[in-house]
């Protein structure tokens, strides 16, 4: 402990300044990074709810026709269709009767590292809508969508 107090009284005031000035700039940037990091997964984070909306509104309609035909293996394949795109993570309709079909994508490994996950909550996001056509309720839609490919590169 004397021999870093010593080492400190020893440096000049020029050099005792500029440790001084590098660890105060240390500190500031990386507030500054945990700030700026924040805002940005604060913008992808809302930029993934408006994308759930934007579907939720979209694929209904998409699927309306064989909904209302009510045939079960051509939506299937249609929700597997839609599944493989990138922010989709699943996909799940359940008709008025109680038949359920389901859609899952393969897991995709995040591009950013899990302390930065974590501590700023990034989290998959789901909704749900109902399928009505012509007034009559076919049943409901629900998506989930996944924040591990949005904005991150690895």
């Amino acid at each position: 402990m004397s021999l870093q107090s010593g080492l400190w009284n020893r440096l000049p005031l020029a050099a005792r300044l500029l440790v001084t000035a590098s660890i105060a700039l240390l500190v500031a940037g990386a507030v500054m990074a945990y700030v700026a990091a924040g805002r940005e997964a604060s913008e992808i984070h809302h930029d993934l709810h408006v994308e759930l909306e934007l579907e939720l509104q979209t694929l209904p309609r998409v699927l309306t026709e064989t909904i209302a035909v009510g045939d079960f293996a051509t939506l299937q394949q249609a929700l597997d269709a839609h599944v493989r795109r990138p922010l989709l993570a699943a996909i799940h309709f359940e008709d008025s009767s109680g038949v359920r079909l389901s859609s899952r994508a393969a897991p995709v490994a995040a591009g950013a590292p899990d302390w930065f996950i974590r501590a700023y909550g990034f989290a998959d996001v789901s909704g749900q809508t109902g399928v009505v056509i012509g007034g009559r309720s076919y049943g409901t839609l629900e998506l989930e969508l996944t924040s591990a490919t949005l904005g991150f590169r690895a």
